[in-house]
């Protein structure tokens, strides 16, 4: 199972090296000069070995072939055949006393070795050999050479899972478990219930974003999917700002013919809160007043608004209206 081969050097070289490269590391490696490994290499194929027990082989073929050397392995020819088309014994050197010693960093030209497995490859980010992400794993060890009491995550081989098992103390365990919970509680309960208080306090901000004369921060306040109905006509949220847009506008033309910025006064009454069961909505009747230029424009609206809380936010999700726009004479033509 273990039957003793004999060692050929057949000339040729591996993927990438050049002979000058080839010639060095056979020099290097069989601890001969440059130009005897050259010759070696130009009279191939050449037995550098006669005999070499089967457990020590792979040994050898590993180093001759890191050295980028084609070397194969022959099983001992009988000696009657022994003289009839076998390559030759390197008759220069002591060949059979040779004792391989491992080169210390393999040289591929242009190239590099791969740090995990020793693959010498072209210059890439993946090995040939075993898939590995060179650099991330030339990091790790540098990482681990600076900061030898520091764990550093092993680099997954191909296929394998990069993540690592998770290790707590059943109190760190616990307070993750009321950490998710009160999370999950928040997004689905906390964070969509509404109060009576909280439906009051939206119209509070309404009038802040009003008096601002910022349609953002008005259409801020609205629902993604909230619908209006003023006056009969039907409106999303893009129209609903749009026309908000449209409407500061107008009061800011109107300023400016007049020489100076239009005062706002708004009064808001909220005359009831009803908020439903589940406390996930709530039905407000408002009626509000909003005066332009002192008495230049007059407009009062009754509606019945509804309101509704998420991620902690109460926003308007519909609104049914009436309006009534009153303006002076002198504003008419």
């Amino acid at each position: 199972m273990h039957d003793p081969v004999r060692l050929v050097l057949t000339g040729e070289l591996q993927p990438g090296i050049s002979p000058e490269t080839a010639a060095g590391n056979l020099a290097t490696l069989l601890r001969i000069d440059v130009e005897r490994a050259r010759q070696l290499l130009d009279a191939a194929p050449k037995i550098i070995k006669p005999s070499v027990s089967g457990k020590e082989t792979a040994h050898y073929l590993a180093h001759l072939k890191r050295a980028g050397v084609v070397v194969r392995a022959e099983p001992l020819a009988p000696p009657a055949d022994a003289a009839r088309g076998q390559a030759a014994i390197s008759d220069d050197l002591d060949i059979a006393s040779l004792t391989v010693v491992p080169v210390a960093e393999p040289v591929l030209e242009n190239g590099i070795a791969c740090p995990a497995c020793g693959r010498q490859q072209p210059p890439r980010t993946l090995c040939l050999g075993c898939g590995v992400d060179m650099p991330r794993f030339r990091s790790a060890q540098a990482e681990a050479a600076r900061q030898p009491q520091q764990l550093v995550p092993p680099v997954p081989a191909p296929g394998e899972s990069s993540r690592l098992p998770i290790r707590l103390s059943p109190g760190k365990w616990l307070l993750l478990a009321l950490v998710l919970v009160v999370a999950a509680w928040w997004f689905f309960i906390g964070g969509r219930t509404i109060s009576d208080e909280q439906a009051r306090a939206f119209y509070a901000d309404y009038e802040n974003a009003l008096f601002s004369r910022d349609p953002k921060n008005l259409c801020a306040l609205l629902a993604d999917d909230f619908q209006g109905l003023s006056n009969g006509r039907e409106s999303d949220k893009e129209q609903a700002c749009a026309e908000t847009v449209v409407f500061f506008k107008s009061i800011e033309r109107i300023g400016n013919s007049m020489d100076g910025i239009l005062q706002l006064d708004s009064d808001i009454n909220v005359r009831s809160v009803s908020v439903a069961t589940d406390k996930r909505r709530a039905v407000v009747r408002v009626d509000s007043t909003l005066d332009v230029g002192g008495s230049i424009m007059n407009i009062r609206s009754q509606s019945t608004d509804t309101l509704i809380r998420r991620n902690g936010k109460v926003l308007l999700l519909r609104s049914e209206s009436v309006s009534r726009i009153e303006q002076l004479d002198r504003m008419q033509p």
